[in-house]
Parts: C-alpha cells; sequence; structure tokens
C-alpha cells in the first residue's frame, strides 16, 4: 500500500492464493484500499497512513473468494465469501463504495458482488443492465452517485447507457 502523497509505503503478505495460482493459471482479481478510522475519527478529505483496510477478490478456475487485511491483525481473514467461478470470474474493473458497502464486478459485468464493512456479508446482485444487452463484450463500471447510490454505464452501440440502482423496501435491486 502507497500513500503518494507521503511517499510512505506499508508491505503486506500476498493474499491466501489457491494453490492452482501459478504462471499457467494466474487467476483473476482486484482489490480497494479504503480508510478503516471508526466513529468520526477521519473526515476522509486528508487520510494518511492506518488505519487502512485492504479488500481482495479473486477467482481461479473453481470459485470467487474475497479477503480482507488489516494493518492491526497484519494478516489476511479467512474467505469471507466464496461462489463457484463462471467462465468470466472476478473483472479488475474501478470499484465502487456506496455507504457501508463496496461493489465488484464480477461475471463479463453481469453480476456484482457488495461486501458490507459494518456487517462484513456479501452479496451478489445478480441482475445488472448488462446481462439484458447480449452482445456487451465489455464489463460495465460502477460508479457513486452524489446522491450516495450507484450507477452503472454501459458502451453498447456507440451510446452510453446509465442505470441508477434502487432497492425497494422487501430488499429487491430495481434499476
Amino acid at each position: 500500500v502507497w500513500d503518494p502523497v507521503t511517499g510512505e509505503q506499508w508491505e503486506l503478505p500476498p493474499p491466501p492464493l489457491p494453490a492452482v495460482w501459478n504462471y499457467w493459471m494466474p487467476g483473476r482479481w482486484n482489490a480497494a484500499v479504503l480508510c478503516a478510522a471508526s466513529g468520526g475519527a477521519c473526515d476522509h478529505l486528508h487520510c494518511r497512513g492506518a488505519p487502512f483496510l485492504v479488500v481482495f477478490v479473486g477467482d481461479d478456475a473453481w470459485q470467487i473468494s474475497l479477503f480482507t487485511y488489516s494493518p492491526e491483525a497484519g494478516s489476511w481473514s479467512e474467505p469471507i465469501f466464496a461462489a463457484p467461478a463462471s467462465e468470466y470470474g472476478v473483472y479488475s474493473a474501478p470499484t465502487a463504495l456506496v455507504g457501508n458497502s463496496l461493489y465488484f464486478m464480477i461475471f463479463r459485468g453481469d453480476s456484482m458482488l457488495r461486501y458490507d464493512l459494518i456487517t462484513r456479508k456479501t452479496s451478489v446482485i445478480d441482475h445488472t443492465p448488462a446481462k439484458s444487452m447480449s452482445s456487451i463484450h465489455d464489463p460495465t463500471d460502477p460508479m457513486t452517485m452524489e446522491d450516495g447510490g450507484i450507477l452503472v454505464g454501459v458502451d453498447y452501440c456507440e451510446r452510453l447507457f446509465l442505470w441508477s440502482m434502487e432497492e425497494n423496501p422487501n430488499g429487491d435491486i430495481v434499476w
């Protein structure tokens, strides 16, 4: 982890990758570094140094796994999430932080993995707008909206389509 303003660096141990990750089958992964100050101790305008949290999502030929790393623990967590991987696995698209949740694109942009930073629980949002556009070859990119919602952008047939996600009272996702 590198702070480009101060030049300070922290070297982390490698994530607990599956044994099948090697030169011939490296797997796909994505990660996010977040400020882990709790209780309003940081305004997030000038975060510097620890405490920080690294959230790592990786896949091999069989499953997708999510791990976290904090300097206080000095080690990676046990897998917090594990699900069967499809042929498309984890995308290295930008992540989006919305409220207390971090969103990773998975399965060719057809789905998102949501990790709740407070409860440390995950859920898969299986119906992104890309799923309804059958000839999309590039992943969609999640973005945080000014009002705290999530927006997904899809470039399709030389047009930009934007969808915002809402959760209705019974927890269903609506685009």
